[in-house]
């Protein structure tokens, strides 16, 4: 009895820790956030190089995620975000300081590759609490993340208004990024599965190998069970073969069942992206709104988005169950593409946050439909496969979004990222509606 009370008083503790550190996390960078494109406009940098900004780090976000998670598995996740949280504090607090776009860039580059602080937080509850408790943890982690992402922003947006805000942003930033960074160090402990990988995980990749062995990835199993191999080489080996097995997973899987769904996904982040790159420019060309003001809707926004997402069992209860899920995406793509619309058309900033509000919730809603709708159609030995094809699709499009909204606008003026935004969103409905169409054909027949 003893030992499970104090296992559940350790997962209670870690829980703690890791809602903390995941709010603060988020407090941190949305102090950034708000005001780094019109700091960098301030500076001087047009719009394509603040585009180049802007997709420098998404692009390093893609190729550096599978990395750190890897180096994460070997290393134990305490280190990992020890070294993460350890670099973005110095990294923000340099970023206050520099002028010139190369040092700007060299440092967006840096961030993109370790900032993987939410990912890593979110294996560790697989590492640390126990699966009945999983579900739980992960939304109050999400949770406490947009708490800090809707708090961040007022404050960002007040503290800019000052003389050299951007820096008091970076510094404040910096500071809990170190504090989060002690915090980890000093608290976080993997676990005893974690620490223990390396003993054991010879034999078990041996029993895997085994398996793929008839899949034709015979060679790399003589070299793990090899067993001269020292500690260092096991993880150099297992890396390799792991890279080999996830290239016969992604060759079984079926992509042709799933191209609706990835477009469904590019169209929605490309969409978005595209107008939030451009819209505090919109708002303050269009409306003369402060910075003060734009951290406030932000903050509307992040909690709008909560709250339609926390409302998806609502939304499936206003269909049928034989309502298909493309119909159910065709009706939140048509009041997205509205929505783009009214804020392309609105008059005052009253009308431009209201629809601000239907716009971030239908992309809440739109996101959880697209993922159910992939994760229905696959078959669980391949869901982590599909599940990392999409989040590649939502970088691939946040990656080059920035690079033409910033082009567009230096050419052809602010507005018209909002109208090419809407396009995309117009272009998702009629995929949608065509799909829609398609299906009730195929019942027909």
């Amino acid at each position: 009895m003893k030992p499970d009370c104090n296992q559940s008083s350790r997962q209670t503790s870690i829980q703690l820790w890791l809602y903390f550190s995941c709010f603060i996390d988020l407090f941190g960078a949305s102090l950034i956030v708000p005001v780094f494109g019109s700091h960098l406009r301030s500076l001087g940098f047009g719009n394509t190089l603040v585009g180049v900004l802007g997709s420098i780090y998404s692009g390093t976000q893609l190729i550096s995620g599978p990395i750190v998670g890897s180096w994460s598995d070997s290393h134990g996740r305490r280190p990992t975000l020890c070294v993460i949280l350890f670099t973005c504090s110095v990294c923000y607090l340099f970023l206050g300081f520099v002028q010139s776009f190369y040092a700007i860039l060299l440092i967006r580059v840096l961030l993109g590759c370790v900032k993987h602080t939410q990912t890593i937080c979110k294996t560790l509850v697989a590492d640390e609490v126990s699966p009945n408790k999983q579900a739980l943890t992960h939304a109050r982690l999400s949770a406490f993340a947009s708490l800090g992402f809707t708090i961040g922003p007022v404050i960002a947006g007040h503290v800019s208004e000052f003389e050299n805000g951007f820096l008091y942003l970076s510094s404040f930033t910096s500071f809990f990024f170190l504090i989060n960074g002690i915090t980890v160090f000093w608290f976080f402990h993997d676990c005893e599965q974690t620490n223990r990988k390396l003993e054991h995980i010879s034999a078990k990749q041996r029993r895997k190998l085994m398996k793929s062995k008839k899949k034709g990835i015979e060679s790399d199993d003589d070299s793990l069970n090899n067993t001269s191999l020292s500690n260092k080489d096991i993880p150099n080996k297992i890396l390799e073969v792991s890279v080999f097995r996830i290239i016969n997973d992604l060759t079984c899987v079926e992509w042709s069942k799933f191209w609706d769904v990835f477009a469904f996904k590019f169209i929605l982040s490309a969409s978005l992206s595209l107008f939030f790159n451009n819209y505090y420019l919109f708002a303050q060309t269009m409306y003369g709104v402060s910075s003060k003001h734009i951290g406030y809707l932000i903050s509307v926004q992040s909690l709008a988005s909560a709250l339609f997402g926390t409302q998806i069992a609502h939304f499936h209860a206003l269909y049928s169950r034989s309502t298909a899920y493309i119909r159910k995406i065709l009706h939140c793509f048509i009041v997205f593409t509205l929505s783009l619309c009214g804020i392309l058309l609105a008059p005052g900033v009253m009308t431009y946050t209201m629809f601000l509000i239907v716009l971030n919730g239908c992309s809440a809603l739109l996101r959880i439909l697209t993922t159910e709708l992939l994760l229905n159609r696959t078959s669980p030995e391949h869901r982590g496969s599909l599940m990392g094809a999409g989040n590649s699709i939502n970088s691939s499009a946040r990656f080059v979004s920035p690079l033409i909204a910033g082009f567009i606008q230096d050419q052809y003026g602010t507005s018209q990222v909002v109208v090419l935004s809407t396009s995309v969103a117009f272009l998702g409905t009629i995929l949608c509606l065509t799909m829609d169409k398609f299906g009730q054909k195929s019942k027909s027949d």
